[in-house]
C-alpha cells in the first residue's frame, strides 16, 4: 500500500473523527499506519485500514477481551436501524478511502451516540439482528453455491448422456438425486437399465 494511501487514510481519519474528541471526551490515537482507536472509559471504536478497505467497530469495555459480543461493526448497527447504503459509484482508491471514512463517522454520530456514552440497553438487539443476517447471508452463499453445482453437474451429465456415456450420467445425477428434474430422472433410469443390461 502506497505512503500516499496511508496519508489519505491518517489526515481523514483526523479530520472526520474529531468529533468523537469533542462531543463524546474520546482520546484519538493512532496504534499503527493502518489503525487508529478512540478510546473512552467504557468503549472504544477502532477504524482500521485493510487491501483499501476501511473498517470501524464499537468495543464495549465491560465485556472481556475475547468474548463474541465485545465488538459490533458499526454499518451493521447502523443496518440495524434501518439505515442502507445507496448504490455505489467508482472511485478513484483516493476517493474510496475518503468517502469510507466519511461514511463511517456520519454513521457513528447518527446511529450509535447512546453507545457511545456507554448506553448499551439496545445492544442485545443490534447483536441479535447482526447474527439473523449473517445467517441468512450463510444461507443465500449455501444456495448460490449448491445452484451453481447442480449447474456444472447437469452441464457435465448432458454432455455424458450425448456421448451415451450412461455410467458417467448415473455417477453424476446420483449425487444431486434430491434435485432432480423429472425428465432428469428419466434420463437416470434410461441410463441404468442400460448400463445393467450390458
Amino acid at each position: 500500500m502506497t505512503s500516499h494511501l496511508l496519508q489519505i487514510f491518517e489526515t481523514t481519519i483526523i479530520q472526520e473523527f474529531v468529533f468523537l474528541q469533542m462531543e463524546f471526551g474520546f482520546e484519538l490515537t493512532k496504534e499503527s499506519d493502518y489503525q487508529f482507536v478512540a478510546k473512552s472509559s467504557n468503549c472504544h471504536v477502532v477504524i482500521d485500514f485493510d487491501r483499501n478497505v476501511v473498517g470501524c467497530w464499537i468495543e464495549r469495555l465491560d465485556i472481556p477481551q475475547n468474548h463474541p459480543d465485545r465488538g459490533l461493526s458499526v454499518e451493521w448497527i447502523a443496518n440495524s436501524f434501518g439505515y442502507r447504503e445507496n448504490g455505489l459509484r467508482f472511485l478513484t482508491y483516493e476517493e474510496s478511502i475518503i468517502r469510507q471514512i466519511k461514511r463511517h463517522a456520519k454513521l457513528l454520530k447518527e446511529y450509535c451516540s447512546k453507545f457511545l456514552r456507554g448506553d448499551f440497553l439496545g445492544w442485545k438487539q443490534v447483536k441479535e439482528y447482526v447474527e439473523k443476517q449473517i445467517e441468512s447471508e450463510d444461507e443465500k452463499h449455501n444456495k448460490e453455491s449448491l445452484e451453481r453445482l447442480t449447474s456444472e453437474i447437469r452441464q457435465e451429465a448432458e454432455s455424458a448422456w450425448l456421448a451415451k456415456d450412461y455410467e458417467k450420467v448415473i455417477s453424476l445425477f446420483e449425487t444431486m438425486d434430491e434435485f432432480l428434474t423429472p425428465s432428469e430422472r428419466k434420463k437416470l433410469l434410461y441410463s441404468q437399465k442400460h448400463t445393467s443390461l450390458k
